[in-house]
């Protein structure tokens, strides 16, 4: 958590797309984060991807605590999990790709640390609003 760089990650285009992350690794279509609303985002990877499912822990800036951002949907009650499908296919330039629903309880910047299987991919840090 001490090598973290809190400075909100860079947009670029990917197909007709504006992304936020690492151009040619990782990127979410760049939409707001608004504070404990659930939202659905587009993960997309590039290069070499480790296979497994997809692993989020999320860190707020100035807090030690790693919560969860994912969130399965359900008619009786949403829940957040750490663990999601394996990204699937190609999608928007990218290599692979994989929707889903995240929401974050608080306002300012958090880094969301990606996991592929075993494996740390990287990170994208976002403001919440």
């Amino acid at each position: 958590m001490q090598n973290i760089d809190w400075e909100v990650s860079e947009t670029f285009n990917s197909g007709s797309y504006v992304m936020r992350g690492l151009p040619e690794k990782i990127g979410l279509i760049d939409a707001p984060f608004k504070k404990s609303i659930v939202k659905k985002y587009m993960w997309h990877f590039w290069g070499d991807i480790p296979d497994g499912e997809l692993t989020v822990l999320a860190i707020r800036e100035g807090s030690n605590e790693i919560v969860p951002a994912l969130i399965v949907p359900s008619p009786e009650e949403e829940r957040f999990v750490w663990t999601y499908d394996s990204p699937g296919g190609p999608n928007n330039g990218a290599d692979a790709s994989l929707p889903s629903n995240m929401q974050l309880d608080k306002k300012g910047k958090w880094a969301l640390l990606v996991y592929l299987g075993e494996k740390y991919f990287d990170n994208i840090v976002v403001e919440v609003n």
